[in-house]
């Protein structure tokens, strides 16, 4: 409160005339922040077009997969920290291609190469993926519609399965003529365990440290990725099984 008044009264003190054309501008900017009392306090609004093309993003990770959509704006998607060239080991290049092509029509093949570029976290509105074997690895495992039994891409979209992201990769390829972004999580998806459905909903039982082989869907695009889970290591009739604890989604508009 000594602080508040204490503003309150430079504040209302008028500038001497003679260093007015120097310091005037100055504190006008400062004003302009707003800080220091619940009244002042403001906030941006965005724009109808930026809230609706973040909530169209949103809905992607639900429903069946659709075409040609998965482009990343950079708006909206910010890859941060331990960034790196890198480079594919060749028997993965295939399942990169073969997912380009469930998601997109027109893929120029000579565009997706074994290159990319490596980032260990992604954000997206509020929320911050990371990746295991970092600092953000309790934000790696996530829940989404993409794999399906073999290691293949799951277009139906109807069961979450949880996964673990080991990193994040972005390339820009060739598409009816033109270059997109795209930013894909790299990642182990769990088994599903006998037991899945014990517990009873939202919690489920899957395999520790069991994962589908590796396929297509290695790769899925982040706008894909419907949410978070908290993983446990409990003991489920004398066997080490991974608990799977729904988090809830976050949204800032």
């Amino acid at each position: 409160m000594r602080k508040f008044t204490s503003d309150q009264f430079l504040k209302d003190m008028p500038l001497p005339i003679i260093f007015q054309d120097k310091f005037k501008p100055i504190f006008e900017r400062l004003f302009k922040k707003q800080s220091g009392t619940l009244s002042e306090s403001t906030c941006s609004i965005p724009s109808v077009e930026g809230t609706n093309s973040m909530l169209s993003t949103m809905l992607l990770s639900v429903g069946p997969l659709k075409k040609g959509v998965w482009a990343c704006k950079s708006s909206l998607y910010n890859c941060s920290k331990s960034y790196a060239r890198d480079c594919l080991d060749l028997e993965f290049l295939p399942y990169l291609k073969e997912t380009y092509h469930t998601l997109f029509d027109e893929v120029d093949d000579a565009s997706v190469t074994a290159q990319f570029e490596r980032f260990s976290s992604c954000s997206f509105n509020a929320e911050t993926l990371g990746s295991s074997g970092t600092i953000g690895k309790r934000s790696s495992f996530i829940l989404a519609r993409w794999c399906k039994l073999g290691g293949r891409i799951d277009a139906s979209g109807v069961h979450l399965r949880p996964g673990v992201i080991r990193y994040f990769l972005k390339q820009n390829v060739k598409v009816a003529g033109e270059y997109i972004s795209c930013i894909f999580a790299v990642v182990h998806w769990f088994k599903e365990h006998p037991a899945k459905n014990e517990i009873g909903p939202p919690i489920e039982i899957w395999c520790r440290d069991i994962f589908e082989i590796d396929g297509p869907a290695n790769y899925i695009p982040v706008q894909r990725i419907h949410q978070k889970f908290v993983p446990a290591i409990e003991t489920f009739k004398r066997e080490k099984v991974l608990v799977v604890c729904p988090l809830p989604k976050k949204i800032q508009v």
